[in-house]
């Protein structure tokens, strides 16, 4: 009981030393970053998709492809992933701007806020990855049984 004390105690008084809020801030600087760029991706694909889509079939015509997926389909798949991605950048968001709150103004809630959303950025990004291994290796198998057959 008096090793487990000991070690709660030594977690509480943890200290952040400048070279650890200087390292906070600077991860924190760079996830808004990637969060800026994310959005602004996603504001271009946006645009691209109203501006282009009618561009679409008379591509597959010049190349003598068989007709384009369908619009609804396009759409949705793109909705989908900005869906995905913004919730993911959400958490991101929260990272950045809770770490620089709580390492400025000194406030370890605030800071404690800011590494639990990352920790949920990586996880949801770590069940994505995980996903995707399983639909390619999926898609692998039914290659390989579709040449069998």
């Amino acid at each position: 009981m008096e090793i487990q004390n000991a070690s709660n105690q030594s977690l509480f008084d943890l200290k952040i030393d400048e070279t650890s809020k200087d390292h906070i801030l600077k991860t924190s600087l760079w996830a808004m970053v990637i969060v800026v760029t994310s959005v602004v991706g996603y504001i271009l694909r946006v645009i691209r998709y109203t501006t282009h889509k009618n561009d679409l079939p008379q591509a597959y015509e010049r190349l003598g492809l068989k007709a384009p997926p369908s619009d609804g389909s396009t759409l949705a798949s793109m909705i989908i992933q900005i869906l995905i991605g913004g919730l993911v950048i959400f958490f991101l968001y929260q990272f950045a701007s809770s770490s620089k709150k709580g390492v400025l103004n000194m406030n370890q809630s605030e800071l404690n806020r800011g590494f639990n959303s990352l920790k949920t950025y990586f996880l949801i990004i770590g069940v994505l990855i995980i996903l995707a291994f399983v639909f390619a290796l999926f898609g692998i198998l039914a290659a390989g049984v579709g040449n069998q057959a």
